[in-house]
């Protein structure tokens, strides 16, 4: 087994984050890019006054929109060295009681209901998202595979895939009745006994059995043929881990240590290992249920069953429909179920992995007294560890920076719903359900699908009611990576979609609340995940399109961005990422230049038509996404303008913005190289002419 995992990169370790000396290395930061700002103001005011005194607007309004762009890239890096700080603050308050063991008694075991939303999954992605949800530790789970997948598809491919999502629950369930009867059984034999010491034995067999059990689980997955670092995560985070905790249980029962805790505890620890009602649903399968083609949808649909009980009925032209039992209009019913509610409900993409605390720990949180109004806790999801693929471990870096962006979110009452992990109360998401009316059927909406960024939206829904937003500071989530650029393309210009739209929501709501301070440190946060990609993407390219006069340059402008990679590079090289993955991920942002702007014009294709723009599902393959031409073409060109650009500026004279210009255009042709390729990149090209 230690052949298997020679190559594993280990999960990142947050403690480096609750040192004092990382806390004053940020702020000193803070303050540097601050006092740099301000030296830029002190320089470039008068020469903008100047031009405008001397009537020259031309040079003056470019001058403004000049300054216009530095100011959102400096806001960007102080909002990431502020979040920075907070996260190291965070960290330090609850660096112990995160190391605490979880423990359960009976009086507080919660009621959740998983739900994982699935379109087109491979097999092994889907299983190994259900077997993290399944090992939650003291909790009472319900799992329900949503399978988005079209039921009745002619493509054998697409067929056998949504045979195979059909048929996991059942194999998981098969896989794991055995161990839960035979716990039991155990459970029953303690209860025959009456010596202390006989019960311990007992117990401590179950737990090495269980253990044996885990170990070879892990054995089996490492063996399967898919040698990924997907596969090396999940076998050493869901499955070795609760291996040896069992093995040491077993030890300590056998020794009798008196720390080892109540027998109750261990016993409820081993059901919530092993018992779990597991079952799919298709809504696609049901007329009278929404067919909108997105996640929210998918599990609006889910979410709109919970607590009653429906009958199944099949009209006349074949098609089946559910109805509140009791409500069937005469027609003959073919099938009735259950659908239990519960407080608190997980939505979980499917390629994405729990660790088993995080239900148990997120609960707990949402049952504190001051928690009542908190309608969504999560961990934001780190990446992955261990990806092979340059393109996978950069973008993946940004992944994990953005964890230390949302952690330090939190403090300023500024959390976003990240959907592909969170932990909601039931409560909440009635709060702001709503109903609407799709196909001549009466539906509710719960989760918004109005943008494709549905978890944002629904943040300044449940704010506007008044419900609050945190983020547990621990690393208990994980998600996958795109492995190629094509679909890391159809992801990121997914998230760039949506933010403009949803601003006008964000500042309604922020007019309506109290306290003048309060409002404008939460605002300095929220509007900066809405307006950033626009601002520093559109902002960039301008920056480095357009020839600017020798008026422009400051000595002091460029030091401001040194704090902001210096602590970017820091983070990542404490997540054990290389030295020189820093430059690496400012190529990558540039090359995602245009697809973040394409995501933009989607948001503002929307707003003028006032049609939904249609969700993109980011590719879940084993073989290369293309990239679409046009983004080829697009970075292309914008090579090209930079090179030119570079020419006109060292000719006239302004050698310093000549010099920016070609260096941008060296790394975004650097980017094109490593992360498409000069081979695909040609192509894909083809592809436009085809």
């Amino acid at each position: 087994m230690s052949d298997n995992l020679k190559f594993f990169h280990l999960p990142i370790d947050e403690s480096q984050w609750h040192s004092a000396r990382e806390w004053r290395i940020t702020i000193c930061c803070v303050f540097g890019t601050l006092i740099f700002g301000g030296f830029t103001l002190i320089d470039q005011l008068p020469i903008l006054f100047e031009e405008c005194v001397q009537g020259d607007w031309s040079g003056g309004i470019g001058h403004f929109f000049y300054l216009l762009t530095t100011a959102l890239l400096i806001y960007g890096g102080v909002v990431y060295q502020i979040t920075r700080a907070f996260y190291i603050r965070r960290r330090s308050k609850t660096f112990k009681q995160l190391r605490q063991p979880v423990e359960a008694t009976s009086r507080n075991i919660t009621d959740v209901t998983v739900l994982v939303p699935s379109f087109k999954e491979e097999y092994n992605t889907i299983y190994q998202t259900l077997m993290s949800a399944v090992f939650q530790e003291f909790v009472t789970k319900r799992l329900v595979l949503l399978i988005d997948n079209p039921p009745n598809t002619a493509d054998p491919e697409e067929l056998k895939l949504l045979q195979r999502a059909r048929g996991i629950p059942t194999e998981i369930r098969e896989l794991l009745n055995p161990m839960a009867d035979y716990i039991k059984t155990q459970e029953q034999l303690v209860c025959k006994v009456s010596a202390t010491d006989q019960k311990s034995q007992l117990l401590s067999e179950t737990f090495e059995a269980c253990g044996n059990w885990f170990a070879d689980q892990a054995a089996q997955t490492l063996n399967n043929g898919q040698d990924s670092h997907t596969n090396r995560f999940f076998t050493m985070e869901v499955l070795l881990s609760r291996a040896y905790a069992c093995w040491e249980h077993a030890v300590k029962w056998e020794e009798g240590e008196k720390e080892v805790g109540p027998m109750a505890s261990a016993w409820g620890l081993l059901h919530s290992w092993f018992e779990a009602d597991i079952s799919s649903f298709e809504r696609k399968t049901f007329e009278n249920c929404t067919h909108a083609s997105n996640k929210a949808s998918n599990l609006n649909s889910y979410l709109g069953l919970m607590g009653n009980r429906w009958s199944v009925t099949r009209m006349n032209n074949g098609e089946r429909q559910l109805h509140l039992e009791g409500s069937c209009d005469g027609h003959q019913v073919v099938e009735e179920f259950d659908v239990p509610d519960s407080p608190f409900v997980i939505t979980l993409d499917a390629d994405s992995l729990l660790l088993p605390h995080y239900a148990k720990r997120l609960t707990d949180d949402l049952n504190r007294p001051d928690f009542e109004r908190v309608a969504v806790i999560q961990t934001p999801y780190s990446s992955i560890p261990g990806s092979a693929g340059l393109l996978e471990r950069i973008a993946s870096a940004t992944t994990d920076i953005q964890y230390i962006i949302h952690q330090g979110f939190t403090t300023w009452n500024a959390t976003y719903w990240v959907g592909a992990n969170a932990l909601m109360r039931k409560e909440a998401l009635e709060d702001i359900a709503h109903s609407f009316e799709e196909r001549g059927f009466k539906m509710k909406r719960y989760v918004q699908d109005r943008t494709v960024i549905e978890d944002t939206e629904s943040t300044i829904d449940l704010l506007q009611r008044k419900w609050t937003l945190w983020n547990h500071p621990a690393r208990l989530a994980y998600s996958a990576t795109p492995s190629d650029f094509g679909s890391l393309l159809i992801q990121r210009r997914r998230w760039a979609n949506g933010g403009l739209l949803i601003l006008p929501k964000a500042l309604s709501y922020l007019r309506g609340k109290s306290g003048f301070i309060q409002r404008l440190k939460e605002g300095f946060m929220r509007l900066h995940y809405l307006v950033s990609i626009t601002g520093v993407n559109v902002g960039l390219l301008l920056l480095l399109s357009f020839p600017m006069t020798d008026s422009v340059g400051s000595f002091w402008l460029p030091l401001t961005a040194v704090p902001y990679f210096f602590l970017y590079g820091r983070d990542l090289r404490l997540m054990r990422y290389e030295r020189n993955d820093v430059f690496r991920v400012y190529a990558l942002n540039l090359l995602l230049i245009p697809v973040n702007i394409g995501g933009v014009l989607k948001s503002l294709q929307q707003a003028l038509t006032r049609k939904k723009i249609p969700f993109a599902r980011t590719p879940k393959v084993t073989n290369r996404t293309p990239v679409l031409p046009s983004y080829i073409f697009a970075t292309l060109l914008i090579i090209l303008q930079w090179i030119f650009g570079a020419y006109w500026d060292f000719n006239n004279g302004y050698t310093s913005q000549g010099f920016f210009a070609a260096v941008n255009a060296l790394i975004l042709g650097y980017a094109l190289f490593v992360f498409i390729g000069a081979k695909d990149s040609v192509k894909d090209l083809i592809r436009f002419n085809d």
